[in-house]
Parts: structure tokens; C-alpha cells; sequence
């Protein structure tokens, strides 16, 4: 696989995150931290592209196993937040950076069998997608669920969480396997539920900030009616 695709992949990734976190409290020497942090990813990135050189798929596949330990990693050394809100807005950023690298695989996938596609092309296509995806995610719901990083992800919230990332997960998986080809309307069902899930996962966080909402509206009514 040329170096300019793999580029775009791990570049998609961690722009992602920062769309995010990016609104969240900033730990000190945040400079410094941001090029350390930048700099090992896109040393990891320079492993798996030489290991993994001619196969497009095979990098997806890689960076699914390990992206998000390194997202988490990368979040919690950048930003002054819990160890908790890190996995959760990781599970975001890559369950998006995978929605969006997937319909460009899929895209390609579609495309190849009718005429063959130069790298200038594959590569404008891929920038467009993440481009595109992640100016309509930061515009949307970074900013809804962005609260400067002082929400907390209680128990139930990041239990279910982690269940949807992992259905999430063994959804994608499909798209690894011969028999889910585009041409045959499988990719699109499989994209499509994994698009449900997200949805899902969005809803449930808009569920349990209500739920606080809630708690802490009758907490206040109590402590009025205390002083009454």
C-alpha cells in the first residue's frame, strides 16, 4: 500500500481525537506533550505501514486492535481529564475514525471493479471523506457532548458504552470477510448497522445527562423545601 494512504489513515486518527477533546482543559506544557504524543503515534504508524505495505485492509485491521489503547494514551497525556471520560471519547473517536475509514475501503471496494483508480484519486477521496466527516462531527456532536471534560461517566454509562463499542466492533469485523462485498448489498447492511449503533451510543449519552439533570433537580428541591 503506497505511504500517502497509510498517511491519511493515521493522520484521520488522531485529528479525529482532537476534534473531540479539543474544547477540554488542557494539561501544562500541552505543546510539548501534543509533539511527544503526535510523534510516537506516527512512529507506531511508520511500523504498521511497513509491515502492512500492500494491504490496505490489513492496516484497518491493525489499527482497529490497537488504535484504541493508543487513543486513550494520547488523550490522558494531552488533557487534563479522568481516566474514564479518556476511554469514552477514545471509543467515540474511533468508532468514527473506523465509520469513515470503512465507507472509503467501501467506496474503493465499489469503484475498482468498473476502472482503476490512480493514488491521486484514492487519496482525494480518502481526505474528502475525513475531511468532510470530521468538520461535520466537530460542528455537531463534539460540541453537544463537549462539557470542558468536568461530566463524569458513571459505572452503567461506561458499562453500556464499552457493550456498544464492542457490538460496534464484532459488526466491522464483517467487512473483513470475503463474503461481505459491496457489489452483493452486504457491506451496505453492515455500514448501515454500524451507523445504528453509533446513533444508539449518542442517545444513550443524551439519556444518562438527563437522567443527572434530573437527580440534581430534585436534590435542589429538596434542599429547598429543607429550608422552607
Amino acid at each position: 500500500m503506497n505511504f500517502v494512504l497509510a498517511l491519511i489513515f493515521a493522520t484521520a486518527m488522531w485529528i479525529g481525537t482532537v476534534v473531540y477533546v479539543g474544547r477540554m482543559v488542557q494539561r501544562e506544557n500541552f505543546p510539548m506533550r501534543l509533539i511527544v504524543c503526535v510523534g510516537g503515534f506516527y512512529a507506531l504508524a511508520a511500523a504498521f505501514i511497513a509491515l502492512f505495505s500492500k494491504n490496505l485492509m490489513g492496516l484497518s485491521v491493525l489499527f482497529r486492535i490497537i488504535g484504541m489503547p493508543i487513543l486513550v494514551v494520547f488523550i490522558y497525556g494531552c488533557w487534563n481529564i479522568s481516566v474514564s471520560l479518556c476511554l469514552y471519547y477514545a471509543m467515540w473517536a474511533f468508532m468514527s475514525w473506523q465509520l469513515m475509514s470503512e465507507l472509503w475501503i467501501g467506496i474503493i471496494m465499489i469503484i475498482q471493479p468498473f476502472t482503476e483508480i490512480g493514488l491521486k484519486w484514492l487519496a482525494l477521496i480518502g481526505l474528502l471523506i475525513f475531511s468532510v466527516g470530521n468538520l461535520m462531527i466537530g460542528f455537531t456532536i463534539a460540541r453537544w457532548m463537549s462539557e470542558d471534560g468536568k461530566e463524569k461517566i458513571g459505572p452503567r454509562q461506561m458499562i453500556s458504552a464499552i457493550v456498544i463499542f464492542t457490538a460496534f466492533q464484532v459488526v466491522g469485523y464483517a467487512l473483513g470477510k470475503d463474503e461481505i462485498r459491496p457489489d452483493g448489498g452486504k457491506w451496505m447492511i453492515v455500514y448501515l448497522t454500524q451507523l445504528l449503533l453509533i446513533v444508539i451510543l449518542y442517545l444513550q449519552s443524551e439519556l444518562f445527562k438527563k437522567s443527572a439533570m434530573r437527580h440534581e433537580l430534585a436534590l435542589i428541591n429538596m434542599l429547598v423545601k429543607k429550608e422552607q
